[in-house]
């Protein structure tokens, strides 16, 4: 898979090597190190198979896919550049993350799912990591590790190594190990008379059976092609398919049906595909041609086998029953890695020089590029995994690793975050009690809104913290208190030490919308453009008024009340209109079918005509609004509060308190906030 290592081995040893020499040190670098694009066929790893061929597909979120980058090392200088790495992508969010870091590994082969466990062969080890966490579970040293599967609680590993101090293939008493997929510990190892008697590849399993591509590859012009099989239920090694002079150098091998299919590398001046009936033991090889697969790939794709021959970029479709080339894939013209088809029916290919970048392409079944993203360097082993967990981003518990959602989400409440702090439109208030019993009890209900929270105290002395949406400060809130008479309490915002409400067992009302406070209107600031007045809300929240003219179609132009406004600079009048009457929230007054609307329409009240009565009238309550009043004072010509609004002297419109409420008086040692036809706001606290 190390195609960096090849160019670097090239480089060192051209000028000492014959030809012949150079395309042996070559070809074994192209195969065994995987330097060079090494494999015409990649591995399937066993989970891809399981998906593949069950009959019933997982649907897209039902799985994620894992990618193994093999990274960049420095054959000739013995340095790592880049390590490998494994990194997830979330077929549902479509995001790519690197999740572990193989420190002190030259490359990774392999890599399988089984569960919830992930196994990896990397250099001359096996690792386990926990899928979710990606935590490292165990490892164990083994020389020459290259593919790995999984049968029950056997983990079976080929072997084959290749020694760059002599040139030549290693030599071991084993070729194929059985460990304890729980604990890694050996279980068994085949010796050359019990087993495969050469270096082995790539491993598939059906039902009891386990079959291991025996190539010899390792040796150059020795390749071997045998199909070994070994019985699981007694690990012993049973007989050996024998894939003729046609079928040397087995690479990848898959199954599919009743078929195991291999592609044979040959002696490297061809290839060919190879099919065993596990039914009729007929074993049937045909060349492609005079086609050296080379270092190309290659992968199972619906009925047919998808191969790419080494540095081409065409992907050619083979019919498997009838043992033949039948075309190409249209569309998919670039250099690919390695290959695998979702049970989405998605198809995820992947590309790297082998020493500065990767990327993995997704297809459709049209062949049309879906997404594209960038990877570590060199990926080269897919697997897809399942994983159950909370694939709400919007939950507390969203596991980002999760492929397949199992109602786990957790959900902060409304009002806070997860990490339990109030949200955009809410409010932190703190309820301070001093004196309290265990039957103490508070529950706050708003006129508008109906129950809004009940509280039950255990203890003497305390405080808590709620988050209040913004939206309730227009309300008229009644607080019910149960408790005995040495209990006091105290309401405090989060911007102030002091608090704005305080009181002992007794009950009360308060707020902007009880009929003895003042009136307030939307704080939509999308409705707010030009010519605004503000002032202060009960918690200290600013709220802005819309001054403008009253369209009776339901509409107004905002832009219209600049006197120097150009219509056709500005655009289309939509892009200034608003409805202020339906913004406007009148509190008590709920039914809005008995205001009288011919009345309003016929002395052409505008809603900022309104505001100005009802300030200036000390009108304490909606609901006793004198509506003739008003039309009277509309009856006169010489009356216009526009000139009034609009009056170059300063004038104070009425005093309000911390918590909205009209002062007629003045009140000592307070905070005091003044209204100005200016609309202008002027807060000040009143030392005596």
């Amino acid at each position: 898979m190390y195609n960096y290592l090849a160019i670097n081995l090239l480089n060192s040893y051209t000028i000492i090597l014959n030809n012949f020499i150079f395309i042996f040190f070559l070809h074994k670098i192209y195969k065994f190190e995987k330097i060079l694009k090494v494999i015409y066929m990649k591995k399937l790893i066993l989970s891809f198979l399981y998906l593949l061929f069950t009959t019933s597909l997982f649907s897209q979120s039902s799985e994620n896919l894992l990618i193994l980058n093999e990274g960049y090392f420095d054959f000739t200088n013995q340095e790592i550049i880049e390590p490998v790495s494994i990194g997830v992508y979330n077929t549902n969010s479509q995001v790519y993350q690197e999740v572990i870091v193989i420190d002190g590994v030259r490359f990774a082969s392999d890599m399988i799912v089984d569960g919830n466990i992930l196994y990896v062969a990397a250099d001359n080890k096996i690792i386990k990591y926990q899928i979710g966490s990606f935590e490292y579970i165990d490892e164990v040293e083994m020389q020459g590790a290259r593919n790995l599967l999984i049968h029950n609680d056997n983990l079976f590993v080929s072997r084959g190594d290749y020694d760059y101090d002599t040139w030549s293939a290693v030599v071991f008493d084993s070729y194929l190990h059985v460990y304890d997929k729980n604990n890694l510990t050996l279980i068994s190892e085949f010796d050359t008379d019990n087993g495969p008697g050469w270096s082995t590849q790539n491993l598939v399993s059906k039902d009891d059976q386990v079959f291991v591509a025996v190539n010899n590859g390792f040796e150059w012009n020795n390749e071997k092609g045998y199909v070994g099989v070994v019985d699981v239920s007694t690990l012993t090694y049973t007989n050996e398919f024998d894939l003729g002079e046609n079928g040397k150098n087995p690479d990848n091998m898959v199954i599919k049906g009743d078929y195991i299919l291999t592609v044979n590398n040959k002696n490297w001046s061809g290839s060919s595909i190879s099919r065993i009936n596990m039914t009729t033991n007929e074993v049937v090889t045909e060349n492609l041609a005079d086609v050296s697969t080379g270092c190309g790939t290659s992968a199972l794709r619906g009925d047919f086998l998808n191969f790419q021959v080494s540095q081409t970029t065409t992907l050619n479709k083979y019919d498997i029953d009838n043992m033949e080339t039948s075309g190409v894939e249209q569309n998919m013209n670039l250099n690919f890695y390695e290959l695998i088809e979702g049970a989405d029916g998605l198809f995820y290919a992947s590309s790297t020089d082998f020493f500065s970048y990767g990327d993995v392409h997704v297809f459709n079944q049209d062949n049309e590029i879906v997404n594209s993203f960038s990877t570590g360097v060199t990926p080269g082993v897919f697997a897809f995994y399942s994983s159950p967990g909370c694939t709400d981003q919007e939950a507390c518990n969203y596991d980002e690793f999760a492929s397949e959602d199992d109602g786990s989400c957790i959900y902060a409440e409304e009002g806070y975050d997860c990490d339990g702090g109030c949200v955009d439109g809410y409010a932190p208030l703190t309820l301070e009690w001093f004196g309290a019993d265990e039957n103490t009890s508070f529950n706050v209900s708003g006129y508008i809104n109906g129950d809004l929270y009940s509280y039950e105290i255990t203890t003497e002395e305390g405080f808590v913290t709620e988050c209040w949406s913004t939206e309730l400060e227009m309300d008229c809130f009644t607080i019910e208190i149960n408790a005995p008479e040495t209990v006091s309490w105290n309401l405090y915002t989060y911007f102030s030490s002091t608090p704005f409400l305080s009181g002992t067992n007794e009950s009360l009302d308060f707020g902007t919308g009880c009929c003895d406070d003042d009136v307030y209107f939307s704080p939509d600031e999308e409705e707010l453009n030009y010519n605004e007045i503000n002032f202060i809300d009960p918690l200290l929240y600013p709220i802005q008024i819309e001054w403008a003219n009253f369209d009776w179609e339901e509409e107004i132009y905002v832009c219209e009340t600049d006197p120097g406004f150009d219509w056709e600079e500005f655009g289309e009048p939509s892009d200034c209109m608003i409805e202020p009457w339906e913004d406007l929230y009148l509190y008590s007054v709920t039914d809005w079918t008995n205001l009288p609307w011919e009345e309003i329409q016929t002395y052409d009240i505008t809603p900022d005509d309104f505001i100005f009565y009802v300030m200036t009238q000390n009108i304490d309550c909606l609901n006793t609004v004198d509506w003739s009043a008003l039309f009277s004072m509309f009856d006169d010509t010489d009356l216009n509060n526009k000139d009034l609004i609009n009056s170059t002297e300063k004038s104070l419109i009425y005093s309000f308190d911390l918590l909205g409420k009209r002062i007629n008086q003045k009140l000592n040692k307070s905070f005091v906030f003044e209204l100005y036809n200016d609309g202008s706001v002027v807060k000040k606290y009143n030392l005596k």
